[in-house]
């Protein structure tokens, strides 16, 4: 039992504490103008001075590109248009911090960007017509 202590005190590995905190992004489908409109913020509690925040994946550098993209100095994240959760639900993107040069600091960090659903389209019924009966009187459910 002192042996896993030992060891934990003496692992050649050091253990490196993120400073990227991210956390999920929701958005809605089809919001309407104004674009582009803010919808999260990465923090970065031991941000170099002069570093930049950087985004990636698809929706930022990716097919489809420009969807997204984050102000290099605060942080701030934003979309430039309009989404639809039936063409794509999620987005995964990837924040890391720059130097000057361009050479990453810390990260990549995932962000996902989940799209809400907002019911906007009609029902399919591909057969029918549906035909159903409840006696009256029935239990729930």
């Amino acid at each position: 039992f002192q042996d896993i202590f030992k060891f934990a005190r003496t692992s050649p590995v050091p253990r490196q504490k993120r400073s990227i905190v991210v956390s999920p992004i929701l958005i809605p489908e089809n919001q309407r103008q104004p674009f582009p409109r803010d919808v999260g913020k990465v923090v970065d509690s031991d941000r170099p001075e002069g570093s930049r925040f950087r985004l990636t994946g698809k929706g930022v550098d990716q097919e489809p590109k420009g969807i997204f993209r984050i102000n290099e100095n605060t942080g701030s994240v934003s979309v430039t248009r309009t989404l639809d959760r039936e063409a794509m639900a999620t987005y995964q993107l990837f924040v890391e911090t720059t130097d000057v040069n361009g050479k990453t600091l810390e990260g990549p960090v995932p962000l996902e960007v989940i799209v809400i659903d907002q019911n906007d389209n009609r029902p399919i019924f591909r057969e029918g017509p549906y035909i159903g009966h409840v006696m009256e009187g029935s239990p729930t459910g």
